[in-house]
């Protein structure tokens, strides 16, 4: 049984692997196949359970509703939108409760409530996600999405510092380079 709960283990953390090699591209759909049959064998994992969440955050991420003018058609996509931030959210929590400290899943609620624009509780979330940050990459997402929601809360000053915080922990990290320059033009501009 030790053996089999090891395998079990091992055949997961391979599917996350190609999971998020899926999600690296923004294919969404075929890393959340990975990611579900990972889920079947460690149902508790809070990195495939985070990972699995990023999947359905990102896709809601990316719907603009402002961009149709069809009323019908934007009012499907905003519930579309919401539906999965929503199981992005679900995903998390499952994460959490699997390990209450997972920086990753704390840092990635955090995004998902910037996007629904609940700017309190994200800022709790990322609050949270970057204390228990210990990784130079959950430390830059950390920074990144505080830098959103900075922005969105149009604080472009501590919006700023953010971004530079993220751009020092990854100096060549373009998103980073970009929300900077981003900074820098709209302190021009105004």
């Amino acid at each position: 049984a030790e053996r089999r709960d090891e395998l079990a283990r091992i055949r997961a953390t391979w599917l996350g692997v190609a999971g998020s090699t899926f999600l690296s591209v923004n294919d969404t759909e075929h890393a959340r196949r990975y990611f579900n049959r990972a889920l079947r064998l460690t149902p508790k994992s809070a990195a495939i359970l985070t990972l699995r969440g990023a999947a359905d955050e990102i896709d809601g991420a990316v719907l603009n509703p402002d961009d149709v003018e069809n009323t019908v058609v934007r009012s499907r996509m905003v519930r579309e939108k919401v539906r999965l931030l929503q199981v992005a959210e679900l995903y998390y929590s499952r994460a959490l409760d699997a390990d209450p400290s997972y920086a990753l899943a704390q840092i990635r609620m955090g995004r998902a409530y910037v996007i629904l624009k609940r700017y309190r509780i994200a800022q709790d979330w990322l609050a949270k996600g970057a204390a228990n940050a210990r990784a130079p990459s959950e430390k830059f997402l950390a920074a990144m999405f505080t830098g959103a929601l900075q922005d969105a809360q149009q604080n472009h000053e501590g919006a700023r510092a953010s971004f530079e915080q993220a751009a020092a922990l990854a100096p060549r990290s373009q998103n980073a380079v970009v929300a900077l320059a981003d900074r820098k033009s709209t302190r021009l501009n105004s």
